[in-house]
């Protein structure tokens, strides 16, 4: 009995392992068909498209907790896919905080700048509300403001787009695989970027967009062995025939 006093007197010291689990329903990362950056949305970021493919991270600067995971991961994978920072992909990040500004940005970035050991083709920008929202909502990124936990409720993952702001992926997750992180830039740079075969890849591979990686497509794989042996097997057995028929 002596354990009921205890236990009431760790609850009233401690109101948050007492306080309901956020409804985190809204919180999503879903790019409908045809998702594209509006131009003009924010100051900056249309200078990081019209080159190579962009990596878009929404996240801010001063999270608690998994942004600067998230910038730190994606950096690394990205040093891990062997591609070139500014000529081979871009690295974009925009804050969903409109009280940060550009000193924040700015000690983000360096952090980046640290890991992936380049500067080339990376931007930390910030916005305010309305410019926020509306890269946000163009690419189906869903967060808000929890008064109660004092921060913002987002998804956690970054975006892959093409040249012309379309958005092709969505990667899910703070830790990131190079694998899929090249995967992902060779096919929004439409086979301009990677080598020949990453391309081959891509055609035995195929997207998971619930788990926001590339796996292997075992069976179609299998399926293109099978036909590329039956056609042999028949080859031969056409020029077995036509040899009989012209004798020795």
């Amino acid at each position: 009995m002596r354990l009921l006093p205890l236990l009431a007197l760790l609850l009233a010291a401690s109101p948050a392992l007492a306080a309901p689990a956020p409804d985190l329903s809204d919180i999503m990362a879903s790019p409908p068909p045809g998702a594209r950056i509006p131009a003009g949305a924010v100051p900056g970021l249309d200078d990081t498209l019209g080159g190579p493919p962009v990596v878009l991270v929404l996240a801010y600067y001063s999270c608690p907790n998994l942004c600067g995971v998230t910038l730190g991961g994606i950096a690394s994978a990205l040093k891990e896919t062997g591609l070139h920072a500014g000529a081979d992909f871009r690295l974009t990040a925009l804050s969903i905080n409109p009280a940060e500004g550009p000193a924040e940005a700015a000690a983000a970035r360096a952090q980046a700048v640290e890991r992936l050991g380049s500067g080339e083709g990376l931007r930390f920008l910030t916005g305010d509300e309305p410019q926020i929202r509306r890269v946000a909502d163009a690419v189906g990124f869903r967060y808000r403001w929890d008064e109660d936990l004092r921060q913002f409720l987002h998804p956690v993952g970054v975006f892959v787009l093409t040249a012309d702001g379309r958005a092709s992926r969505w990667i899910s997750g703070a830790g990131f695989d190079g694998t899929d992180l090249r995967l992902a830039l060779t096919e929004a740079g439409e086979g301009k970027i990677g080598s020949l075969t990453d391309r081959l890849r891509l055609l035995c591979y195929h997207y998971d967009p619930v788990r926001g990686t590339y796996d292997a497509t075992i069976l179609g794989t299998l399926r293109v062995a099978g036909t590329l042996t039956v056609l042999g097997l028949g080859g031969g057995i056409v020029w077995a025939l036509r040899r009989e028929r012209r004798g020795p």
